[in-house]
């Protein structure tokens, strides 16, 4: 029997702009909330999403020949309300940036997420877009 062995890889968010799954609540809850988005170079859901930044600390961690490719990652769910009951218990994010807010002031910025949200609703469920940055490279 044969396997194949694959280098070592790393699969992130890739930016905003193609994640509205993410991207849509974040920019609610952070305006809501008045948190300010993460800056250049910190921690977060996007942090990595350009492919020469991600490519660039592979190299820079001694990793060769780095080669990246864009995924779709689509989020679904049933409904928006239901997508978005998995994304309050998944996503802690989201939970962090409103932690100082009342708990009726959180409920109410939920309620908005999730009406922004419907645009994502069709017949057939609820699909927001997503993408995936996969970065192989050898050591």
């Amino acid at each position: 029997m044969f396997f194949r062995v694959e280098p070592p890889a790393v699969a992130v968010f890739s930016t905003p702009d193609r994640n509205a799954w993410g991207a849509v609540p974040a920019s609610i809850i952070r305006a809501r909330a008045q948190v300010d988005p993460p800056l250049p170079g910190q921690p977060g859901p996007f942090s990595l999403g350009d492919p020469g930044r991600l490519e660039g600390l592979l190299r820079a961690a001694g990793f060769a020949a780095p080669e990246a490719h864009l995924l779709p990652a689509a989020h679904r769910a049933g409904s928006a309300a239901e997508y978005l009951q998995v994304a309050r218990e998944a996503f802690g994010g989201f939970n962090a940036m409103m932690a100082h807010l009342p708990y009726r002031e959180c409920e109410s910025v939920w309620d908005q997420v999730q009406a922004a949200l419907r645009r994502f609703e069709s017949p057939a469920g609820f699909e927001a877009s997503g993408e995936c940055l996969v970065v192989a490279a050898t050591k």
